[in-house]
């Protein structure tokens, strides 16, 4: 996927000629109305996390 944005609703287009929104969802292209799966990771600041989750998990490799 690679950013495709140029003052029109698509955000993104793929290597199999769909174009996303924003939202992830398909407005052109063979998967059209199909909508992406959303993360279940997020990337934050110590501090950040820690104001809003007190005691969390913290994993570490």
């Amino acid at each position: 996927m690679y950013y495709d944005f140029n003052e029109s609703e698509a955000f993104f287009s793929d290597n199999e000629g769909n174009k996303w929104s924003i939202f992830g969802n398909a407005i052109e292209g063979p998967r059209l109305g199909e909508t992406l799966t959303g993360a279940k990771s997020v990337m934050s600041y110590w501090f950040a996390i820690a104001a809003f989750y007190p005691n969390p998990e913290i994993y570490t490799p």
